[in-house]
């Protein structure tokens, strides 16, 4: 019994020892990002191109020199490490900003939405700040607007770890994380109200990561979500293509959709009562990819039911669509090893190599709503070539992720700067201007 409770009391040190490791190794990766965007906000301010030709900006930089390092850590203790120390970024930086100023807004990148203002197309996508810990930074990361979430009316620890994978070679990632985030209760407070968002906010809701939580009860669940998050949120989406369910089930099913979006409207109507005077927000629909052109069987089957659920959401009020996302499947070039893609298993593929089938379903859903409606083009985003091809696909505004796992936060700044410089070249007076010309 002695030598039992010797080896327990081994094995609890050395597992103390690794938690301990574990803690101090994101929050140095997390104190090296914040010292780097702090060094690379000041740069900003100190160092001015010197030919038209554009170079990456001062956080780009300098977080290519780090990201050897965070990359030492597994995915998700990098990602904790990174809000760390964007956390830490934003106590930063709030005094250089206010003796410096806001950096001046390129009226060329100034967009509206649905009546919504946005300083630029460029937002981050739902994933990278589930819990809602950014929101008062985000204007620091030189963002136009964020989504928050997805967030589920229930609390979730999603799947077992190891659950996120990065395929380098592709700039990929594959997770299978399944929507954990804190429940919409704990959320919902933690969203500054309306008037006082530095950015606009808008908030991506899920059904529960629970296979108990099906049919009625799943509808149920979202409406719980909407009723708490919406008066915090610009706009809501709809997060209804997600792969990383534990029961494996989407609501993209044409039954299922129609009963969770007229349920949606229904609570919005009464959410948002015209005595309330207070504006409901618009409602967007998050779809998955269209299959790989190379199958072209499976690319226009899916082509068709895209269509059927486009015209689904428009005849039940949904006023935009977000484009698109993770993949489900493997249908794309991958330089990662057939062996390495098989051992990690199931899992929504994001990145660089699904950006083209991101583009053409944006190009798809802007023909067909023949440019009637907002499209958030999100899908593999990593430079201003792939920026400027998803405005001209149809999207009006962009989001980015897995770019900045490779690229880091200062992508946001490269993007904004590169596509103001295409758009001029181009002709076009603004990101509106060239929104879908390739499209129609």
């Amino acid at each position: 019994s002695s030598l039992f409770a010797f080896t327990t009391m081994e094995c609890g040190a050395v597992a103390q020892a690794r938690q301990r490791w574990r803690r101090l190794r994101w929050i140095l990766g997390g104190g090296g990002i914040a010292t780097g965007l702090g060094g690379g906000y000041l740069a900003q301010w100190a160092t001015k191109p010197e030919s038209e030709e554009r170079t990456p900006c001062a956080w780009t930089r300098m977080y290519r020199v780090a990201r050897p390092v965070l990359f030492q850590l597994d995915p998700e203790s990098a990602h904790k490490a990174a809000l760390w120390g964007l956390q830490a970024y934003g106590a930063m930086a709030r005094v250089p900003r206010k003796i410096l100023g806001p950096p001046e807004v390129d009226p060329a990148l100034e967009v509206d939405v649905l009546g919504i203002k946005f300083s630029n197309p460029i937002g981050i996508s739902a994933g990278f700040d589930k819990n809602a810990q950014l929101v008062s930074h985000y204007d620091l990361l030189g963002v136009g607007y964020a989504e928050v979430g997805s967030v589920s009316a229930k609390p979730a620890d999603g799947n077992p770890l190891p659950r996120v994978f990065r395929l380098v070679e592709d700039k990929a990632v594959i997770n299978r994380i399944g929507l954990s985030n804190h429940g919409a209760e704990v959320v919902a407070p933690r969203i500054p109200a309306i008037d006082d968002q530095v950015v606009p906010l808008g908030v991506n809701i899920a059904k529960t990561h629970d296979p108990e939580v099906m049919g009625d009860a799943a509808v149920s669940d979202f409406v719980t979500s909407f009723r708490l998050l919406a008066p915090h949120a610009r706009y809501v989406t709809l997060n209804i293509s997600c792969p990383n369910t534990k029961e494996g089930k989407t609501f993209e099913d044409e039954a299922a959709f129609s009963q969770l979006v007229k349920a949606v409207m229904k609570a919005r109507s009464e959410v948002f009562s015209v005595d309330a005077g207070v504006q409901a927000p618009p409602i967007f629909v998050k779809v998955s990819p269209l299959a790989d052109p190379s199958d072209a069987a499976a690319h226009e089957a899916s082509k068709k039911r895209l269509s059927k659920l486009i015209k689904l959401a428009r005849g039940n009020g949904v006023q935009g669509f977000v484009a698109t996302n993770t993949a489900a499947d493997r249908a794309v070039a991958l330089q990662t090893p057939s062996e390495t893609i098989e051992e990690i298993g199931r899992g929504g593929l994001s990145g660089e190599p699904l950006h083209e089938r991101s583009r053409l379903t944006v190009a798809h859903v802007f023909r067909e709503t023949k440019g009637e409606v907002p499209i958030i083009g999100v899908g593999g985003v990593h430079d201003v070539n792939s920026a400027y091809g998803m405005i001209r696909a149809g999207a009006s505004l962009l989001q980015v992720y897995s770019g900045m796992v490779y690229e880091g936060p200062g992508l946001v700044t490269d993007l904004s700067t590169g596509l103001a410089d295409v758009l001029r070249r181009d002709g076009f007076a603004s990101v509106s201007a060239a929104v879908g010309v390739d499209a129609k």
